[in-house]
């Protein structure tokens, strides 16, 4: 009897063809050049367009997560929650640095003579269990500036527990009636404040229109004795001239142009002349040669220049 190898006849039946043409057996996998099923490759390229796939979607992934995010922040915000957590927090710390030492006990305060010290301390706001480290110096600084009387401010920290205020206010230059109110100006003619007119009853006084360059009419009228001691008022007309109010009444036109000289006129013809004690209303110098007088009856004196008798 003839035996048979094992390993030959597995050989021979690997070695055998596979059928080919009609009675072939059908195959749905992949046929490579040799003619072999491709599975496995089949399997790899499906799994690297699955990854193409998620790999392209990842931008909009991203930017939905993202906006999804933002939308809880901003909830969290609106809501007050972070709000009231940092508040906590913030709140938390200034009282441990209070308890150190660093609380505000003190304020120092200089420079101020009409800007009264509860006017100050209402502007500077400090809170309960505030401290020096906290307390915003620069925002306190810009609210003292807007009171009407503060020409400049400095805040400063004093550690451990004091803050030092430091004003220069302005200064008070003349009063200036409107038709319903009066007012303290400074030397530009800006408002400073409202009044009642009896702390700085002494101080020069405007009327009308707003008094623009009166410091200048002021100092000249200073300068003449007799014109000085009877001016009750300075008026301003038409933006361009002045009109002087002496103090019974008697308006006095001073002309547009060449005013000062005109101050040096009206000094002589309240000196030399006694123009005043005739029952006058008005005295236009506003004309260059002659001098026109108005008296209360309606009746009206032309008299020439240096013979105002």
């Amino acid at each position: 009897m003839r035996s048979v190898s094992p390993r030959k006849t597995r050989s021979r039946t690997a070695a055998k063809p596979v059928p080919r043409g009609k009675g072939a057996p059908r195959h749905r996998g992949v046929v490579l050049g040799r003619g072999k099923k491709d599975d496995d490759g089949f399997v790899a390229r499906m799994k690297g367009a699955a990854v193409a796939k998620l790999k392209a979607g990842r931008p909009m992934l991203f930017l939905t997560v993202g906006f999804l995010g933002f939308v809880a922040i901003a909830a969290l915000f609106v809501g007050g929650t972070v709000g009231r957590a940092i508040k906590s927090v913030t709140d938390g710390v200034d009282a441990v640095v209070a308890d150190a030492g660093f609380g505000i006990a003190n304020v120092d305060i200089a420079g101020n003579r009409r800007t009264s010290k509860d006017t100050i301390l209402a502007v500077l706001n400090i809170q309960k269990d505030q401290t020096t480290l906290s307390y915003d110096i620069h925002a306190a600084q810009a609210r003292l500036a807007r009171l009407p009387w503060v020409a400049t401010v400095s805040v400063r920290r004093r550690y451990p527990d004091t803050l030092a205020v430091s004003l220069t206010e302005k200064h008070p230059f003349a009063l200036w009636r409107t038709a319903d109110s009066l007012f303290v100006i400074d030397r530009a003619g800006h408002v400073i404040a409202p009044t009642n007119g009896l702390e700085f009853r002494k101080l020069p006084r405007f009327m009308g229109e707003a008094p623009a360059g009166g410091q200048e009419l002021v100092a000249a009228i200073a300068s003449h004795r007799a014109v000085h001691a009877r001016v009750w008022a300075m008026r301003r007309m038409g933006g361009r001239r002045w009109d002087l109010i002496l103090d019974d009444q008697v308006v006095v036109q001073l002309p547009e142009e060449g005013w000062q000289a005109q101050l040096d006129e009206l000094e002589h013809l309240l000196i030399d002349t006694g123009v005043l004690e005739r029952d006058v209303e008005e005295i236009d110098l506003r004309e260059p040669d002659n001098y026109f007088v108005r008296r209360h009856d309606g009746s009206q004196q032309t008299l020439p220049r240096g013979n105002a008798t």
